[in-house]
């Protein structure tokens, strides 16, 4: 994909809106899973829509601040796209400190605005801190809700560059994936919840944790940044 936007920042450019074009060009086969899903070779071209405020003073491993992200995607044949479909998305993520300890909340929201969208472009759910316990994006559909408690407290302190602080924490998390094929996932609410000691370093985020899914199943992780 190539694109182009034309914006400018806002609100002593701790925001920043964007408009432009998209170009590009899909290539799905199938090397395991659902036997049903399509191979295909499509163009997805289109016009994009971006709003972002951004506060928080680390991307992954806030102490404080806020971040909100909207976009909005809708290919058009006109620009030589092969479907036409619109994605909304929206992304909130809040952080507040008491002394060592700290309390983040994120939501996440999605939708196909009625419509349905190819699976490759489809919200996705699951893996650390998105529904812990299941499997990574396991979980596909038109439509998304999805909110996450996090609690964490600094254990030591990391001396720059070599990163920020070292942290014990753990989360509890829910979502909901809805489709109307249901060829990838049963439309329902899921649980799930991690405890986790991670580092915020030069390298990104490191995390090594166990997650719990709502139905029992338990995964352990070991990340270097996010997947």
């Amino acid at each position: 994909a190539v694109g182009l936007d034309v914006g400018s920042t806002l609100f002593e450019e701790r925001a920043e809106l964007r408009l432009g074009a998209l170009l590009g060009q899909t290539r799905t086969q199938l090397d395991t899973g659902e036997p049903s899903l399509p191979e295909s070779n499509e163009k997805e071209s289109g016009l994009r829509a971006a709003f972002l405020w951004d506060t928080l003073d680390s991307r992954y491993v806030p102490r404080g601040g806020t971040r909100l992200a909207l976009d909005l995607f809708s290919p058009q044949p006109a620009l030589g796209a092969d479907q036409s479909y619109r994605r909304l998305s929206g992304k909130w993520t809040g952080a507040r400190s008491f002394g060592k300890n700290t309390l983040v909340g994120r939501v996440r929201l999605g939708t196909g605005l009625g419509g349905d969208m190819p699976f490759y472009d489809q919200f996705a759910l699951g893996g650390f801190l998105e529904l812990s316990g299941y499997e990574n994006e396991q979980f596909r559909g038109n439509d998304v809700a999805f909110g996450a408690l996090i609690f964490y407290r600094e254990l030591a302190t990391l001396t720059p560059p070599l990163g920020r602080g070292i942290y014990l924490g753990g989360s509890l998390e829910v979502g909901s994936i809805r489709d109307t094929v249901e060829i990838l996932t049963e439309s329902k609410t899921r649980f799930g919840s991690s405890l986790f000691l991670g580092a915020d370093t030069w390298l990104g985020p490191t995390y090594l944790g166990l997650g719990i899914a709502g139905d029992g199943d338990a995964t352990a992780y070991f990340l270097l940044g996010r997947p």
